[in-house]
């Protein structure tokens, strides 16, 4: 029995938040690639021409990790590859099954709901006053709250998805290995 009736067990939304991490997942990827060359660059220039890449801790630590760590939370969590314990938790899904994502999403909505919210406001705030920060560079670190609201709110809404139509947590594996296969 479902606490909402939703039509097609949630497809079209599963289908629009994947794509929404699909899309989040590439731009962590391509920060990640940038952060790879920002560093190799920085090094390079320190013992070659003993001259570093000006701005490089700023760029790297304030903003290409900040994109790499929010804009991967929902995917980490949908795909199960995220940080847990796994005390309970095979015992839990055996006695819970299918309610076993519910009961996690009914815990950690409520802590990333507030999460979100504050950095959505955050976000606003410094994106108002266009707040940079001074270093070897003046770097807009309005830009960076950005993604902290929009990882956090992605997150929220995957768990929003599974306390309405959770996925079984033992087939939702075999059909993400079908999924990255293809």
């Amino acid at each position: 029995m479902r606490l909402f009736p939703i039509p097609t067990e949630g497809i079209v939304m599963r289908a629009i938040l994947n794509l929404v991490e699909r899309i989040l997942l590439g731009g962590a990827a391509i920060a990640l690639v940038l952060m790879m060359f920002s560093i190799s660059l920085d090094a390079m220039g320190r013992h070659f021409f003993n001259h570093p890449f000006q701005g490089n801790f700023e760029i790297t630590s304030l903003y290409l990790m900040v994109i790499v760590v929010f804009a991967t939370l929902s995917a980490n969590y949908r795909q199960g590859v995220h940080v847990r314990l796994d005390v309970l938790s095979e015992k839990l899904v055996e006695r819970l099954g299918k309610n076993y994502p519910r009961l996690i999403a009914l815990i950690c909505l409520p802590v990333f709901a507030l999460f979100t919210w504050y950095a959505v406001e955050e976000s606003i705030h410094k994106f108002a006053r266009l707040e940079t920060r001074m270093g070897s560079i003046p770097f807009p670190i309005y830009l960076s709250y950005v993604w902290v609201a929009l990882g956090a709110g992605t997150l929220s809404l995957r768990f929003c998805l599974d306390i309405i139509s959770p996925e079984d947590p033992r087939s939702s594996n075999d059909a993400l290995m079908q999924e990255d296969v293809s």
